[in-house]
């Protein structure tokens, strides 16, 4: 409700104080109320700044996290990272919640349980068929439709609490039992077990960010497995011909 609307109800109900039509009165009641808006306004305004998503301080932010951003270089995903570093302060430790803090940086980011346990070993590829198959062959003997899916040459990261080196992927499958994926996507057997992970491709700048936000949100027993690809200089564009991308 604005002030002036507040005037006419604390005024008495007479003809004198009608304030429906144009006169003096109105002008001077209006008059008035325009400094206590104003004032709300910018109260509001202030109250906002609290908050990464709606703050016009976004320098004060940036202190606050000992982060300095280029706006040319990070556009509007700076507030969307100074948001995820507020929320992780005080939010929980799930997959989705992690996943949501991620996804401040690239929407295509997502967070996949190991459960049942997969050995991550040979979730860089898969064989398919064009007719929809996971698997070598299709059983079509007069057709011969098989291809591979994914980058059997990539590499993914391995993130664990007290580490500052990439570990070698273990061949035992139960180290994995605490091990979630971070990937573009995944593709499930029939015994719901994850045989591929599709690779992301962001761009190298945002890696700390990715590194840092699942250190601070997973809880210390978990390690996370990361099917990113980071590119210097990435371009979405340039990468369209690309089936991962």
């Amino acid at each position: 409700m604005s002030f002036f609307n507040a005037i006419k109800i604390l005024l008495p109900r007479a003809k004198a104080f009608d304030l429906t039509q144009d006169s003096k009165l109105k002008s001077f009641f209006k008059g008035l109320a325009v400094l206590p808006d104003d004032v709300k306004k910018e109260t509001e305004l202030v109250y906002m700044d609290l908050f990464p998503e709606s703050t016009r301080a976004m320098d004060e932010w940036e202190k606050q996290f000992s982060v300095l951003f280029a706006d040319e270089q990070y556009g509007d995903t700076r507030r969307g990272i100074l948001t995820s570093l507020w929320q992780a302060n005080s939010g929980g430790q799930s997959l989705k919640y992690l996943e949501k803090l991620l996804q401040n940086i690239s929407i295509d980011i997502r967070l996949f349980e190991n459960n049942p346990i997969k050995n991550p070993r040979d979730a860089n590829a898969v064989f398919g068929c064009m007719c929809g198959q996971k698997q070598a062959v299709c059983g079509n003997k007069k057709l011969n439709c098989g291809y591979k899916d994914g980058d059997s040459e990539f590499t993914p990261t391995v993130i664990r609490n007290d580490s500052d080196q990439l570990y070698d992927i273990p061949v035992d499958t139960s180290f994995w039992e605490n091990y979630f994926f971070v990937a573009k996507n995944v593709v499930y057997n029939s015994r719901k077990e994850i045989i591929y992970c599709q690779k992301l491709y962001l761009d190298a700048k945002w890696k700390a960010f990715v590194e840092y936000l699942i250190l601070k949100v997973k809880p210390v027993h978990m390690g996370a497995l990361i099917f990113i690809d980071y590119i210097e200089n990435y371009d979405q564009t340039k990468m369209r011909g690309r089936k991962n991308a």
